[in-house]
């Protein structure tokens, strides 16, 4: 098990179509990558031997304000690991299970990412 946590608040996809426009996506997307690289770098992350594997989100907000666990935008943070080169892919041959979970009123916005 690998874990790795991205010190953000996690937008969800509400926000985003609500917001919607090719170059606002994009933009948001990379902003995901680049953020997810740094994590990468930060927890010593190594790239996955064995497959398929499961991901493990928890997401953590910092106020108590509910939040639709089901909006939640992890593709930005999926697809970054692919482009570090820590996931070969993330189709269902490579990762297998999706978990997320949400906790709100933590006190910080964060995402823990376990790769299992």
């Amino acid at each position: 098990m690998q874990q790795l946590i991205i010190h953000e608040k996690l937008p969800s996809w509400n926000v985003i179509i609500g917001k919607s426009n090719w170059r606002n996506y994009k933009k948001i997307k990379d902003e995901w990558h680049k953020l997810t690289f740094v994590a990468v770098k930060e927890y010593k992350i190594k790239p996955v031997k064995e497959y398929p594997v499961s991901l493990y989100f928890t997401c953590n907000w910092r106020t108590r304000q509910p939040r639709d666990i089901d909006s939640v935008y992890i593709k930005g943070i999926v697809d970054g690991l692919v482009e570090c080169k820590i996931l070969e892919d993330d189709n269902t041959n490579f990762v297998k299970i999706v978990i997320l979970e949400g906790n709100i009123g933590t006190g910080k916005d964060e995402i823990i990412i376990k790769i299992i």
